[in-house]
């Protein structure tokens, strides 16, 4: 007897969330269209998701886990959307290293951002949900079926902590559910890169824009709550740089990223 996969993502999940209409053009060429979230955190999802299926249609039947994401703001946008193309850098016997040139407005207008993210092959049995359809065509997802709140962070739940004596900032924590998982139950890792950079903006303060963002993906959580641990390497008129880790506080505070996020001067 054949037992049917769970597609992914589920009914209510943050990648129904973003309004990402995908243009499959072919195997090695994808466009992702999404609003002018003027976020690069926000836009640091629809990078990991849409540079995910350029690697996954590379390696298929394997699946993939990410390894390393940088995004790098070139220029503010202005245009009312984004257009996010990817490509194959290199498709390795284990690593698969994959570009997105973010555009402000259409995929031939000036670039917003530049990405670059590396993943890993594992085997396909990691994952139990159904493999995704790689076919050249244009596709949109459905919004989460339970209507989520209106800001983002409230569908995310991350929850300000009290600030500590080492952290000027306080910090942040999040648990891993359902809307932010990825196919094998751990936070998706895009939403990790965004909490990171949460992390960053509850020290430095929410209008702050952050301008680029550099992950590394070191390990697992299924349950959490997960928190951030700080440590500020550069603060003054010519910007900030902090380094942003992620700690599972269910298993010793053993660390899942690490990230340098940079901050625009004031």
């Amino acid at each position: 007897m054949t037992t049917e996969r769970p597609s992914y993502p589920p009914a209510t999940h943050v990648l129904r969330d973003l309004g990402m209409v995908i243009d499959r053009q072919t195997r090695e060429r994808t466009v992702v269209t999404v609003p002018n979230f003027r976020d690069l955190a926000v836009l640091s999802i629809v990078i990991d998701v849409a540079g995910a299926g350029i690697a996954l249609s590379a390696i298929e039947p394997d699946w993939i886990a990410t390894v390393d994401m940088s995004v790098q703001s070139v220029a503010a946008p202005d245009a009312d959307h984004l257009s996010v193309v990817v490509t194959p850098v290199r498709i390795g016997s284990r690593l698969v290293v994959v570009r997105a040139d973010v555009h402000d407005g259409d995929e031939t207008a000036p670039k917003a951002a530049v990405g670059f993210l590396t993943f890993t092959r594992i085997p396909g049995t990691a994952t139990a949900a159904e493999k995704p359809d790689f076919s050249p065509g244009r596709s949109e997802m459905e919004p989460s079926a339970a209507g989520p709140p209106a800001r983002l962070l409230d569908r995310l739940g991350y929850e300000r902590l009290e600030h500590d004596r080492d952290q000027s900032g306080g910090r942040l924590s999040m648990t891993v559910h359902d809307y932010v998982r990825n196919s094998f139950g751990a936070p998706n890792g895009g939403v990790m890169a965004h909490f990171l950079a949460s992390g960053a903006r509850q020290w430095a303060g929410d209008g702050v824009d952050v301008s680029d963002i550099h992950v590394r993906y070191l390990a697992q959580a299924n349950t959490g709550p997960i928190v951030t641990a700080l440590d500020v390497l550069r603060n003054n008129q010519h910007g900030a740089t902090v380094i942003v880790e992620a700690r599972d506080t269910a298993n010793h505070d053993h660390r899942l990223a690490v990230t340098t996020i940079g901050r625009e001067p004031r």
